[in-house]
């Protein structure tokens, strides 16, 4: 099925992101005993703060990131690009929102993930399906 996006870039926004305490995660990739997973995989993760990100991480994490996982629960390696994913209520109806994008984590696979904030690209989204919609 199709995901929705929040189109709402304010800071309003990424305020409400960062008070998520969980989301989803799905991914075809490593498993504890397959290199690939035959079944598609999901997981609830819980959003870790992006101090302690950092800190676990060792990379910068900023605005443009969300950090989600814990030891049990997390991506990993052959996730890359899937949905992190959590459900949003509005006007009584409840809808399952892509926020982020994995993109990468610890090695070995610990359960810190770093995941790229879709937030930041809805214009260029936007952008891209109006231009898409014109071309013949």
């Amino acid at each position: 099925m199709p995901i929705c996006l929040l189109l709402d870039t304010t800071h309003t926004w990424q305020r409400y992101v960062d008070s998520i305490e969980q989301f989803s995660v799905a991914g075809w990739g490593k498993t504890e005993t397959d290199l690939i997973s035959p079944v598609l995989q999901t997981a609830n993760v819980s959003q870790i703060e992006r101090f302690s990100c950092r800190a676990d991480i060792g990379y910068d994490v900023n605005q443009r990131h969300i950090c989600a996982g814990d030891p049990a629960r997390h991506s990993c390696a052959g996730d890359s690009g899937g949905p992190l994913v959590a459900t949003v209520s509005y006007e009584l109806v409840a809808y399952n929102v892509q926020f982020a994008i994995v993109s990468y984590g610890e090695i070995p696979c610990k359960g810190v993930s770093v995941f790229t904030n879709v937030r930041n690209y809805i214009p260029w989204i936007v952008e891209t399906i109006n231009n898409a919609n014109y071309v013949a």
